[in-house]
């Protein structure tokens, strides 16, 4: 496992001391292969010394690389989604920070990890290259990891998570109204919005074929044939609930901190493909893709409201008036969300998520898209369930 090329020079002073120099580093996998499916991810452990106290530390720091496969530079648009996620933690962050601590929150912006540097190239360009790396806090060592993403997560650990959220999306959302020059310099030339490749036709031709297995008529199956190729381009976004959005939330991408068993904070990983959007395409995805299977069957309207009551509470704390934030609003907007949005995001991703054959982009092959998928019962019974939701619900 090679060392990162001039590591100390891309550290930042939250990091590493001027007066530090960094004497070792062990290198070795973050993630399992496939596991981080945009980029390559190292944890790495630096001894450092201080020069002038003599004192030694063990500094624990998270390195993203961009990917060796030429097919995940192209499906992940790399030189443009690497360097909108770096500039994400060196611009975006600390203008959310310092706005929601001029606010009165004294934690700022802690749904971000801490950002220990970050560099596109060695020549000071603006080109992403194979020396593009982004270095974070390894929050690992403090407790912090991941869920088990087939399963999903509980409700304790969900709501958690829907506090970082909100939090987010509050944060950007009132930033874009009470400073838009602000938001417009700061926050919009960043905006990415991901268009999928190949894999959305294989996750098509499997839900048409699983609907057809499994009890659904001809006018529900020509629903959900409508909503999944409907909103193949981007539509446009209420001003109500326009914000930013991470528009990649599910378990792999959140890490929560439990104490005594119980979750009690939740960090927001892997701003790749992070965007302007209405906040509920973030909030359906991750419901969709990440609750547990049986509390979204008995809670999910439960889990709706807290996300609801908990972005009202953020935006009221950041002093905007939340009088078109109304509750017929907010379910206005859910059937918006999947109708034109997530349902299909949330169908594609259910195969990196939960098909255990494809643990990768690289295992992706075209000819996949052409027949049909040997899904195992618990693929086959999410996608039912969240078909099901959708058609009683009228969102799609």
């Amino acid at each position: 496992m090679s060392a990162i090329k001039d590591l100390k020079d891309v550290l930042n002073t939250k990091a590493l001391a001027p007066t530090e120099d960094i004497l070792d580093t062990e290198v070795s996998p973050l993630t399992a292969p496939g596991e981080n499916y945009g980029s390559i991810m190292l944890s790495i452990r630096a001894k450092t010394k201080d020069r002038v106290t003599g004192n030694e530390r063990v500094l624990d720091i998270v390195a993203k690389h961009v990917p060796n496969s030429e097919m995940v530079w192209k499906v992940f648009n790399i030189p443009v989604t690497f360097r909108s996620e770096l500039r994400y933690y060196s611009d975006i962050v600390p203008t959310l920070n310092q706005f929601l601590k001029s606010h009165g929150f004294e934690e700022g912006a802690d749904f971000a990890a801490p950002y220990y540097g970050g560099r596109l190239n060695l020549n000071n360009s603006e080109t992403v290259d194979k020396d593009a790396v982004l270095l974070l806090k390894n929050l690992k060592e403090d407790g912090y990891r991941t869920g088990n993403k087939r399963i999903g997560l509980d409700e304790d650990s969900f709501k958690v998570t829907l506090d970082s959220l909100a939090k987010l999306h509050a944060s950007g959302l009132a930033l874009k109204i009470k400073e838009p020059e602000t938001f417009r310099e700061k926050i919009q030339p960043y905006f990415y919005t991901f268009q999928v490749g190949a894999i959305s036709n294989m996750a098509f031709k499997n839900l048409i074929h699983t609907l057809e297995l499994n009890g659904f008529n001809k006018e529900e199956i020509e629903k959900a044939k409508e909503a999944y190729l409907g909103q193949m381009e981007k539509s446009e976004t209420s001003d109500v609930w326009g914000t930013i959005t991470h528009y990649d939330t599910w378990t792999n991408n959140v890490l929560i901190r439990y104490k005594n068993s119980k979750p009690v904070h939740c960090v927001l990983v892997d701003f790749q493909t992070f965007d302007y959007r209405s906040s509920l395409t973030d909030l359906m995805f991750f419901v969709f893709g990440s609750l547990q299977q049986r509390v979204l069957e008995t809670k999910l309207d439960e889990i709706l409201d807290y996300y609801y009551r908990t972005f009202l509470s953020y935006l009221r704390r950041l002093g905007l008036d939340t009088k078109e934030h109304t509750p017929e609003s907010f379910q206005a907007e859910l059937p918006k969300a999947m109708k034109y949005s997530e349902f299909m995001h949330v169908m594609w991703m259910l195969l990196p998520i939960m098909y255990e054959k494809l643990d990768s982009v690289d295992a992706f092959r075209p000819e996949m898209a052409d027949s049909y998928a040997d899904y195992d019962e618990h693929l086959i019974k999410r996608i039912v369930c969240i078909t099901r939701i959708c058609l009683d619900k009228g969102w799609i």
